[in-house]
């Protein structure tokens, strides 16, 4: 099966790797809001294979150095669907 993103197309991207890459949310719950976007585009983060966890997970890790440096939050949570 084919999939299409929308997200692949933006290029407001904070931070980026081979495996993927970080926007803001266009429509932020609160400030910082980003979404972690794979490169790849799969229906569910269980297809993912053992390289793009890591490679999310560095993305992930960058941007919390983002968002300290630029919106020093109180705290910082991470969720997904």
């Amino acid at each position: 099966m084919v999939y299409d993103s929308p997200f692949l197309k933006n290029r407001n991207r904070i931070v980026e790797n081979e495996i993927g890459f970080v926007i803001l949310d266009g429509f932020p719950v609160s400030e910082g809001h980003c979404l972690v976007i794979p490169k790849r585009v799969y229906a569910d983060y269980f297809e993912s294979t053992e390289e793009e966890v890591i490679g999310l997970q560095k993305l992930v890790i960058e941007t919390k150095s983002y968002l300290d440096q630029n919106y020093n939050p109180d705290g910082t949570v991470m969720c997904g669907r």
